[in-house]
């Protein structure tokens, strides 16, 4: 990947996350450069909990696959503070929002979720 097609979408004290364009490369580094997370992502979102929320909502929902009998969920990890939560084993789209709520709650700053398949 070309670097200067890079940009940081969100830094904290523990983490930055560097993507394309809001799609694509990410990838989530920590201060002594070890890269914590790396995928070609759907969709990142970078945002206030709130609004990281409302926002995850409706992502899951426009990344999830109807297979007729079943629905396959995107995956998501949450990049927050010190955490970066993989909510990927979610059975359900409310459980994943719900999963996120969890993480969020009390945070204050920016957030991150990365959405792939």
């Amino acid at each position: 990947m070309d670097a200067a097609a890079l940009k940081v979408v969100a830094r904290n004290d523990f983490y930055r996350v560097f993507c394309q364009n809001g799609a694509g490369g990410v990838a989530v580094v920590d201060g002594l450069g070890s890269v914590a997370l790396a995928e070609n992502a759907k969709r990142v979102i970078a945002d206030d909990p709130g609004a990281l929320l409302m926002r995850l909502s409706e992502a899951v929902d426009d990344g999830a696959v109807n297979l007729g009998v079943a629905t396959l969920l995107p995956r998501v990890a949450i990049v927050c503070g010190p955490h970066i939560v993989d909510l990927s084993d979610a059975r359900r789209a409310e459980d994943i929002v719900g999963g996120a709520r969890a993480v969020l709650d009390g945070h204050d700053g920016t957030a991150v979720a990365v959405i792939w398949s």
